[in-house]
């Protein structure tokens, strides 16, 4: 999931754009983890993109 802090909504209220990145993050570390796991089995392979780096200028 992208930066939701960095979204017009949210960057017109500045007291919830730190607080929607830290959801976002968070969210993005738990499918994380599950997608570790689920390629650890050997049942499937997975490949994605992280969308939130992208958006925020960094290398993927």
């Amino acid at each position: 999931m992208p930066d939701l802090g960095g979204t017009p909504h949210e960057r017109a209220s500045p007291t919830s754009d730190a607080a929607s990145s830290a959801l976002a993050q968070d969210y993005n570390a738990d499918l994380g983890t599950a997608l570790r796991q689920i390629v650890a089995s050997g049942g499937v392979s997975i490949d994605y993109v992280n969308s939130y780096r992208a958006k925020n200028g960094e290398m993927l």
